[in-house]
């Protein structure tokens, strides 16, 4: 991805998509509108993308690299402890929600949703085992299990903070580390 304008095509079409996603369901955004609200042709998206769904997956990998980021700083600074790293990662996944309430609006009864969350779960679980194998010396398979759990509840909590976001008080999340 070091090509200039690869990066500024994948930064053109994460920007466009967000904005979509914001006033429309998943499913109502169709390749077309996507490049259009890029200023893409649907060739340069086809160059990179096999489908939608391919697009989302990388877009969903791109927004945890933030998160990712964000958690490392976080860590390094002394901000927030290492065994933290979980409850760090569900923090950013609220916090992005929150600056994007439309999204859940969006996608609460989308027949979309639950391929959007298997995405999501696979992307985070994925994060969590290369988390755990770059700092815990468990076995690969233990540490696989280890990211399939912790992935799983992510999710379940997220699933209820979108539906009762008042039932998930963010601030007792400390049970996780």
């Amino acid at each position: 991805m070091g090509d200039l304008r690869t990066t500024k095509t994948y930064r053109s079409l994460c920007t466009a998509f967000l904005e979509l996603l914001e006033s429309r369901r998943f499913e109502e955004i169709s390749i077309q509108q996507l490049c259009d609200k890029a200023e893409i042709r649907r060739a340069t998206f086809y160059t990179h993308f096999a489908d939608k769904y391919d697009f989302l997956s990388f877009f969903i990998r791109r927004i945890e690299e933030e998160f990712v980021a964000h958690v490392t700083n976080s860590q390094l600074n002394g901000t927030s402890p290492s065994e933290s790293y979980y409850i760090d990662m569900f923090h950013e996944l609220i916090t992005f929600f929150e600056l994007h309430p439309a999204i859940i609006r969006n996608h609460q009864n989308s027949q979309v949703l639950p391929t959007i969350l298997d995405i999501l779960a696979e992307e985070i679980q994925e994060n969590i085992f290369q988390h755990l194998q770059d700092t815990h010396s468990t076995d690969e398979q233990v540490n696989r299990m280890k990211a399939s759990f912790y992935a799983g509840g992510i999710i379940q909590l997220f699933r209820l903070w979108m539906t009762s976001p008042e039932s998930v008080d963010l601030e007792k999340i400390t049970w996780m580390e």
